[in-house]
């Protein structure tokens, strides 16, 4: 049962002028950049092919993560996500094959380098329920989440850690926790009164990080025409607050519309017109400003043709908004709420904007993502690349990683503040787990600290490096993938009598650079002997030992005729530890 405690409804309202409300700082980590010109006006810089498949692929959901400037897509024609990196324009990975039906929509939540994506049945029947959760660095799954019907967009609180999955052919909307992937809430709701409520589909959905309001579009046909209406949902209580309707149907689907973003820093939210639907309907070819503060209907921008996906730069107060008929992206001035630029020739399905660099991202049909460069934000630009030497090192064997933050901007100065490392394994930063930037040109800063991986650890630990921003650049992140090893040993044998019976004790020494530790474990004795007789008592010894070495003894016989015998002794290792073989011969 929802509880609404707000009902507001623009369908025929007249408009209002602009209040902007600012409400908080904005929490949004916003980070590195792709070395482009300034450009006053926007243009097309680059465009990225992400591969090959069928006639007419579409790259549907996009989104960023400034952090690390990466740009994630859901390629719906092959069912996979590709990476793209920001600074050179690149297809650097591709997922495995992802879902039965169409990966659709994507978030990331660059807190915790996850990418969740749908897997939706907008084509056909609701036979896809699942969201895939990838990890942002290797594009490898890390869960599957089923839902109660087929999803399609899909939005991430970072803050809270919360996603949240709009239903496409049921309308509702799933609350997911980002740590544990469970349901936490399904909140039904109903479109617009006078609408044909079985065909009350997905149209778009966004977070605004400060508030933790989500706004969640729904939209429905009448016999003539349509309308959308915009769900508020309270992040803390889960529920629906309040809900805004306006005169656009925004069904144009096959594909669904990406028809909602949000501006943190202002509080306004934008909603586009949706594409004309023949024979049914004309839209009003606007994108709808929202202030977010009262649910209400500020200004409907006349834009002449219908859009479909629609993304925000906070750093400038622009909004982009495009479509596939015609294929252009319209510019609109967040300050005056006018149309101040258009870019033509770019199919637009979903749109994602880096407001650290001002470039926008749209995807759409056909085989490429189109890079558009937007006015230069006032905050620098910067980039972090951490570098550790040596570059591999052994458990408890320190390494020294370097944070080096420069400002790509093209009127660079010298970045400040700090730096925090952080490990996605088990290990110790020294003195301390964050250090203050020191000049090394007039564009870079660096510091260094060190960190020694614990024991039991080994694999590969990603050190990454978060710059704090200072009051004139933007954060930034870089991570370096430290190869970790056990330490290694040594194994000398000796042994100590006469005749048939001797002594023998196995000495283990830890060798790798860096602290040492005492080798742990048993070690099994072998002869090269033929003889029945030979025997070792016992057959294994435990070691014992302090500092960096270790030592056991047993007692060898083989009584018989003389002969020369090897005695070998292998230590197979423990938690820290690689394995040795010692060997030494004797004559009986």
């Amino acid at each position: 049962m929802i509880r609404m405690t707000k009902t507001v409804n623009f369908l025929n309202q007249r408009r209002f002028a602009k209040t902007i409300t600012i409400l908080l700082p904005l929490l949004v980590v916003l980070t590195t950049t792709f070395l482009v010109s300034p450009v006053r006006g926007e243009a097309v810089v680059a465009t990225i092919p992400i591969g090959t498949g069928l006639p007419n692929p579409i790259a549907s959901g996009i989104d960023v993560d400034a952090s690390s400037n990466m740009i994630f897509v859901a390629d719906s024609a092959k069912n996979v996500v590709v990476m793209i990196d920001g600074y050179t324009n690149r297809v650097v990975a591709t997922s495995q094959t992802l879902g039965n039906s169409y990966t659709y929509g994507l978030a990331v939540n660059p807190q915790t380098n996850k990418i969740f994506v749908t897997d939706a049945s907008i084509y056909c029947c609701d036979t896809s329920r699942t969201v895939t959760v990838l990890d942002e660095t290797t594009l490898t799954q890390i869960a599957r989440v089923i839902l109660p019907s087929s999803p399609a967009q899909i939005a991430v609180n970072s803050v809270t850690n919360r996603v949240y999955v709009e239903e496409y052919r049921v309308p509702a909307v799933d609350v997911m926790d980002g740590s544990t992937y469970s349901i936490v809430a399904r909140l039904p709701v109903s479109c617009a009164a006078g609408t044909d409520a079985s065909r009350c589909n997905s149209a778009g959905i966004a977070v605004n990080h400060v508030t933790n309001k989500i706004y969640a579009a729904f939209t429905s046909p009448t016999t003539t025409s349509g309308y959308t209406t915009i769900f508020v949902i309270d992040g803390s209580t889960n529920t629906v607050t309040a809900n805004v309707t306006y005169a656009d149907w925004l069904l144009a689907a096959p594909p669904a519309p990406f028809g909602l973003t949000i501006d943190s820093a202002t509080n306004m939210l934008y909603a586009v017109s949706g594409q004309d639907v023949q024979l049914q309907a004309k839209n009003s070819d606007s994108v709808h400003v929202i202030d977010a503060s009262t649910n209400s209907i500020v200004i409907s921008v006349l834009l002449g043709n219908s859009t479909i996906g629609i993304g925000v730069d906070e750093a400038t107060d622009r909004i982009y908004a495009g479509g596939l008929t015609p294929s252009t992206v319209f510019v609109i001035d967040g300050a005056t709420n006018t149309l101040a630029a258009t870019v033509p020739h770019v199919p637009t399905l979903g749109v994602a904007v880096n407001s650290a660099t001002s470039l926008i991202y749209a995807s759409g049909h056909g085989h490429n993502v189109t890079v558009i460069a937007g006015p230069s934000p006032s905050t620098h630009a910067t980039r972090t690349i951490l570098t550790c030497d040596p570059g591999s090192v052994a458990v408890n064997q320190a390494a020294q990683c370097t944070a080096t933050v420069t400002d790509t901007s093209s009127t660079p100065t010298t970045p400040t503040g700090t730096v925090s490392f952080t490990t996605n394994s088990s290990g110790t930063f020294t003195p301390s787990s964050s250090c203050t930037l020191n000049p090394a040109s007039s564009s870079a800063s660096s510091c260094t600290l060190s960190y020694s991986p614990d024991l039991g650890s080994d694999g590969t630990h990603r050190i990454t490096g978060t710059y704090s921003a200072d009051s004139t650049h933007f954060a930034t992140r870089g991570s370096f993938n430290l190869a970790v090893t056990k330490r290694s040993t040594s194994n000398s044998v000796s042994c100590a009598g006469h005749s048939a019976k001797f002594t023998c004790t196995a000495s283990i020494a830890d060798t790798s650079l860096g602290l040492p530790l005492t080798p742990t474990g048993t070690v099994p004795w072998t002869s090269s002997s033929t003889s029945k007789k030979s025997a070792f008592v016992p057959p294994s010894c435990t070691l014992n030992g302090t500092g960096p070495t270790a030592s056991c003894t047993v007692s060898y016989a083989n009584p018989g005729k003389s002969m020369t015998v090897t005695i070998t002794a292998t230590y197979s290792g423990d938690a820290g530890h690689f394995g040795s073989t010692g060997s030494t011969t004797l004559t009986t």
